[in-house]
């Protein structure tokens, strides 16, 4: 490509003091029209570098085909807006920058470009019309080890979850907090002036943080990595002990452990101590009456009732906190849109327990859905947990209850007469 010859205009108002110095310190260096293609149609709106500098380059072009109308600020949705977002370099280090430099003078008419042929100018702006239409993507093909990563709940993919790897783009960050116009400086400068004169001012103070992205020369990594250094500082929301709670109990469900001092603990001593009493101490051997196995129904049907407030108490916390916990699986009845409050992942009888409505099926073993009789299996694993409470004796751990096969069926028969 060879300079142009034609006779430069020259303009009424003589350039700034700075900005003739700082061309003067950079002057405009003169590239092929193969040298700004291949510039330019590498250049992305998300890169890698920005998340870690020694990471391999990777990155992402959005084209106006991917825009969202959605309620928030994000690239794709800046880009349904209408906004035409600032492009970076994702490979080539500080050695880009000088190009990509040339490459947007000439896009925004800056008069850095008035050193530009005609034939740099007529090639330049085309090409950049031509790339912003073209969707790009560098390096996705193999996650670098130094990016982070984030499993997300997904339906249908491999193991459940689907890995995701945040990168914040330098193109929306230009946007907000450019030294020139950024939104977040232009609504700080209006929050001081109010704040000095006294007057009130719908505008609160944005705090800001400082991090070292990019380094001590952030032109290794991108062009647009100084406006990624101040981002907004949010404060971390309260604490909500009893939503957290409550979305443990959704993906995890219930655990039941006699063995620790409470009221199921308390429920088996009494009935420890019923035993004993009814024991032959000769022929180690309960005796068995009416009265008897009524007495130990009595007991029975006790820990039942202990194990059934517990859930009641747990519905009771999901119930509440229903529209935060997760949406995944709907209920196949009913007139309004409802969403089970217990994850397919937990055990079925624990979520029949807390959600009498999630008796049938238990998908905890088999997506597809294994059909449970509920009460036998419910009594079971009860009978399962009291039978191996341990305590400690003479310094030894034994079992509380060493009963035999009979006597642990009785036990199942008559949790699961109660759970029916």
């Amino acid at each position: 490509m060879q300079e142009s010859t034609e006779p430069i205009e020259e303009s009424d108002e003589a350039p700034s003091t700075s900005t003739t110095k700082k061309q003067a310190a950079n002057p405009w260096k003169h590239q092929s029209e193969e040298t700004y293609r291949k510039t330019a149609e590498k250049l992305v709106h998300f890169s890698s570098k920005t998340v870690n500098s020694n990471a391999s380059a990777a990155g992402i072009r959005l084209t106006a085909g991917d825009g969202l109308d959605l309620p928030y600020v994000s690239a794709r949705t800046l880009i349904n807006a209408g906004v035409e977002l600032e492009l970076d370099y994702a490979e080539g280090g500080a050695a880009q920058a000088g190009i990509i430099k040339q490459l947007m003078a000439c896009q925004t008419n800056d008069p850095f470009a008035d050193a530009a042929t005609a034939e740099e100018k007529a090639c330049i702006r085309p090409l950049l019309e031509k790339i912003r239409d073209e969707r790009f993507e560098l390096g996705t093909g193999k996650v670098d080890l130094r990016l982070r990563q984030l499993l997300i709940p997904k339906e249908n993919a491999p193991g459940g979850y689907v890995a995701v790897t945040p990168i914040t783009s330098g193109s929306v960050c230009h946007i907000l907090f450019n030294n020139e116009d950024g939104l977040v400086l232009e609504h700080n400068r209006k929050a001081s002036d109010a704040a000095k004169t006294k007057k009130t001012s719908p505008f609160s103070f944005i705090r800001q943080a400082r991090m070292g992205i990019g380094g001590a020369n952030p032109q290794n990594v991108g062009r647009l990595t100084r406006n990624m250094q101040q981002p907004i500082l949010v404060s971390a929301p309260p604490q909500d002990a009893r939503l957290r709670h409550a979305l443990s109990i959704y993906h995890k469900g219930l655990t039941f452990d006699f063995s620790r001092y409470g009221p199921y603990w308390d429920a088996l001593i009494r009935y420890s101590i019923y035993r004993d009493e009814l024991t032959d101490k000769e022929k180690n051997t309960m005796q068995t009456n009416m009265k008897n196995r009524a007495g130990e129904t009595t007991h029975f049907h006790g820990l039942g009732a202990l194990v059934e407030a517990q859930a009641q108490q747990a519905f009771s916390l999901l119930w509440k906190h229903r529209e935060n916990l997760p949406q995944e699986h709907l209920f196949e009845t009913g007139i309004e849109p409802e969403y089970e409050l217990v994850s397919r992942k937990v055990h079925g009888v624990i979520r029949g327990l807390i959600d009498p409505r999630l008796r049938k099926t238990d998908y905890k073993k088999d997506r597809t859905g294994r059909e449970m009789n509920w009460p036998r299996e419910m009594a079971e694993y009860i009978a399962d947990a009291i039978v191996n409470v341990r305590h400690v004796k003479d310094g030894e751990s034994i079992l509380l209850f060493p009963l035999d096969d009979v006597a642990k069926m009785d036990l199942t028969n008559q949790l699961e007469d109660y759970f029916r």
